[in-house]
């Protein structure tokens, strides 16, 4: 099969990194485009709390420019590394439906995500099996555990 671009979840968590470099590693393999996609859950979390003021979009700006912070240095790192094709994306809200979102939206080739749970995750109602169940393509799962 002939890849076109590969979706990864990002984060700050050595499941996450380990789950970038595979991605990259993929993505250099193919030749083809990286998307990085940084979801802020902070954002789900305070559903509560959200009004239409202007401090609480203030707020809203810091989370996901601390997010496309995040995405610049790890585009900086891979770039080190010769790979050159990259898309960074921040959204905000819930990572699975996020990420499968993003996937439908790109006409992603192959979504490489991190799998907390080991078999445990695959088999209950968490991030990986909604994953599993709902995805536009095939998922590459990063153990976090390896």
């Amino acid at each position: 099969m002939e890849y076109q671009s590969v979706l990864c979840i990002t984060g700050d968590s050595v499941p996450l990194e380990k789950t970038e470099l595979e991605a990259a590693r993929v993505a250099g393999m193919c030749g083809c485009r990286l998307i990085l996609l940084h979801v802020v859950e902070k954002w789900r979390n305070s559903e509560l709390l959200v009004t239409d003021s202007p401090e609480w979009q203030s707020v809203l700006d810091n989370w996901l420019a601390e997010g496309m912070e995040l995405l610049d240095k790890k585009e900086e790192l891979l770039r080190t590394q010769g790979l050159f094709s990259i898309k960074k994306l921040v959204r905000g809200g819930e990572k699975a439906s996020e990420t499968l979102a993003v996937a439908a939206e790109q006409n992603v080739s192959i979504i490489v995500a991190p799998n907390y749970h080991g078999w445990k995750g695959l088999l209950s109602n968490s991030f990986t099996n909604e994953i599993i169940t709902n995805s536009p393509c095939p998922v590459l799962w990063v153990n976090e555990h390896t």
